[in-house]
């Protein structure tokens, strides 16, 4: 029998898309026996060329860091079928020879079926000059709360979307109906796995008394969680809590935090984590999670029914992931220092029922990687008739 080739490919603008290709990988090779399918992840960006990959990575960091308005403006006026027309026949030749690489990968690595969990990839695959290339079965994975033009690259790939309403307008755009799927975005398995609580309070040195206030800054820590800590460090709680603050890959914010929890003078626990491996075992530890609301990270504290407090969402697909939790009642946004003092009070205070009972029964993996493997199935039996 013909081993299968699926190849996921990710862009490394931002953690979210990467975790979720990587989360895909993770099933992918957990449901199927690797005799039947071979899995492989590249990142985009390491087969296009630099000139292409800075404009890519760097423009988007500075810009959501320095200049998120920019950023929000730019988002908001792509927002537009013709728009996204338009650019696309005005990059597709730069797009064509800055991907050369990436061209010269697929017929080397000749797939039988890929997955993008970023729209540029695919829209590189649809402008490609070889016919064999568009004629790969493609699924694209959307990896936010709410719909962008640029997402929308052939009426022939499959979409795997997050909720109801995204579904309802991606038809609206000319979309087959059949062509999206609802499926939940994808996240690590490893979250998806029942954890000891007793047993992290005694790994951690966390009494079963304290309520854990989680604040995450984002895999590369673009919130500014110190302001934020700051702020939680003044104000006195009902019940005794405990601050996990994780900065990712930021080591000037981890001095940052240090030097605020130095400076508060408060008896107030707090635990500085860099980048870790094991922010699952701090999401099942919290009581409430101060974030923010990354498609990928939403998708994790809604998995474990953790009340989410959204801070600074970048404007554009983090504003659309933002009222997604509010309006879903997964959590809130806050503008002001007492807003987030109230509900972090208000989180601490009390047991507060969990979203978990509105989650997904099956990881949005396991229905991506399940109807991937199906339709590969269904197309190696055409070929062979």
């Amino acid at each position: 029998m013909h081993k299968k080739k699926l190849l996921i490919i990710s862009v490394s603008a931002g953690r979210g898309h990467v975790r979720a290709a990587e989360a895909l990988k993770k099933t992918a090779t957990a449901l199927v026996a690797d005799t039947e399918l071979t899995v492989e992840h590249i990142d985009m960006m390491e087969y296009v060329s630099m000139p292409l990959r800075k404009a890519i990575i760097e423009t988007y960091d500075v810009l959501v860091r320095t200049i998120p308005s920019l950023w929000g403006y730019i988002y908001e006026k792509t927002n537009d079928d013709k728009r996204v027309k338009t650019v696309s026949k005005i990059i597709k030749k730069a797009n064509q020879f800055n991907s050369r690489k990436f061209y010269q990968f697929l017929n080397t690595f000749d797939p039988d079926y890929i997955i993008c969990t970023h729209s540029f990839p695919a829209q590189v695959i649809e402008q490609s000059r070889e016919p064999r290339h568009k004629g790969i079965p493609l699924s694209v994975v959307i990896t936010d709360y709410g719909i962008h033009s640029y997402w929308l690259v052939s009426t022939r790939a499959t979409y795997f979307v997050a909720t109801k309403k995204m579904k309802w307008e991606m038809v609206q755009k000319g979309i087959p109906e059949k062509h999206v799927i609802i499926s939940g975005i994808p996240v690590d398995p490893i979250f998806c796995m029942n954890k000891s609580i007793p047993d992290l309070h005694s790994k951690y040195h966390i009494s079963s008394t304290e309520r854990v206030v989680l604040l995450l800054s984002g895999g590369q820590g673009f919130m500014k969680s110190d302001t934020v800590l700051a702020l939680l460090l003044q104000h006195t709680y009902t019940n005794p809590i405990r601050i996990i603050a994780v900065a990712g890959k930021n080591k000037k914010l981890v001095k940052q935090l240090g030097a605020v929890v130095q400076s508060a003078g408060t008896s107030i626990p707090v635990d500085i984590v860099g980048w870790t491996e094991t922010v699952d075992e701090y999401l099942h530890l919290a009581d409430v999670v101060v974030t923010k609301p990354g498609g990928s990270t939403t998708s994790e504290c809604i998995l474990l029914g953790k009340p989410m407090i959204v801070i600074n969402p970048i404007p554009g697909q983090e504003e659309h992931n933002a009222e997604y939790i509010a309006d879903a009642g997964y959590g809130h946004i806050v503008r002001t220092g007492t807003d987030l003092l109230y509900y972090v009070d208000m989180y601490t205070t009390k047991p507060m029922s969990t979203c978990s009972d509105q989650a997904r029964t099956t990881p949005a993996a396991e229905v991506i990687v399940k109807t991937v493997y199906r339709d590969m199935i269904i197309n190696m039996k055409s070929k062979n008739k």
